[in-house]
Formats: C-alpha cells, structure tokens, sequence
C-alpha cells in the first residue's frame, strides 16, 4: 500500500480521497501498466497512443480532436469518436459526422448510452461530471 501512497489505517476510515487513491491503484497496476503499444509504449502512454491512433483514423479534420487539452474530453467527441472507430453500427457515420463541439452534453449523452447499452460499460459519471468540471482528472478518462 506505501508504494500507492495509501496508508492502511485511511482505509478503514471515511477518508475517501485514500479509498479512491488505492481503487485507481488497483485498476492502474491490474489492468492499465499491462497494455502494451507497438513499438515500445507501457501502460498510460500506450493506452493514450492507441486513443490517438483510433482518433487519427477516421477523424476528417485532424484538429477536431486534440488529446493535449481536456476539450476533447469535454465535447463529448473523443468518446463517440472512439466507439465510432470501433463499433460504426453503434454510432454510424451520418451521426458521428454531426457531432459539435458545441452540444457537448448531449455528445457525452450520447457516448455514456452507447458505451453502457451497446457495449455492456456501467456509467459511472453524468455528463456534467466532464462536460463542466474546469480540470478533468485523467485517470477517470482512462478508466472509462
């Protein structure tokens, strides 16, 4: 637990912050250090890669989407993007390619209904907790 930066004695208190610290612990080092990224990315950077490269590939304006800024959390687009790119009978073409920007709310609607109905994903945020929050944490993104 010290190398997650936990002490036990928090877990068993109403502390929350240690409680979500050693859950994003746990998801880190079970699932996310495992992936793996030709040529030689680990974990959270080959995690980010394989998102950029699945943006790349079916995004028609390259700057749409940028993973150097939280907007493209926030719009909605990169979720729907990458379900798109995966999963085109979930979110067709005719509707991914009439996504904005600007109706990041109902993106995220959209993105948090397909991934939970169409790929089994439990919603565990509302739009608002992205779409609104001024600094997004990034390990709810890559858990998501």
């Amino acid at each position: 637990l010290s190398e997650w930066r936990v002490q036990p004695e928090n877990i068993l208190t109403n502390d929350i912050r240690s409680k979500l610290d050693l859950t994003w612990s746990l998801i880190f080092h079970r699932d996310i250090e495992k992936i793996t990224f030709p040529p030689n990315l680990i974990g959270k950077e080959a995690l980010l890669q394989w998102c950029r490269t699945s943006l790349i590939a079916s995004c028609n304006d390259p700057n749409r989407v940028q993973f150097s800024s939280n907007e493209c959390w926030k719009t909605g687009l990169a979720l729907c993007e990458i379900i798109h790119t995966h999963r085109s009978d979930l979110i067709p073409g005719i509707v991914f390619h009439s996504l904005s920007k600007e109706n990041g709310i109902a993106n995220l609607q959209l993105a948090f209904h397909v991934a939970e109905n169409g790929l089994g994903i439990p919603r565990f945020l509302e739009e608002s907790d992205i779409a609104k929050t001024p600094q997004i944490d990034e390990r709810i993104m890559m858990t998501y």
